[in-house]
């Protein structure tokens, strides 16, 4: 009986072992998995960035330019009293 105990507590000992090496491997990968999505979407944010700030601007322009137009209008159309 003793010695069945034994085997079962170095079975055991080594499947611990083994579970903390995959354990360990997952989780490098995980963060390796982790850190290249991370990259990857802050290129993709870039992209995006880069892609529409001149559009943003144009509009951000266009309703500058109406704005002004329209304090403009009003100012000199204003009763002045």
């Amino acid at each position: 009986m003793d010695e069945w105990l034994k085997q079962l507590q170095e079975d055991f000992n080594k499947a611990a072992q083994d579970s903390s090496h995959w354990l360990s491997t997952l989780s490098q990968q995980a963060d390796q998995v982790m850190e290249q999505w991370v990259e990857d979407s802050l290129e993709t944010l870039d992209e995006i960035d880069r892609a529409l700030t001149p559009t943003l601007t144009e509009i951000n322009d266009q309703l500058d330019e109406a704005l002004d137009s329209s304090l403009d209008f009003l100012s000199s159309n204003w009763p002045h009293g």
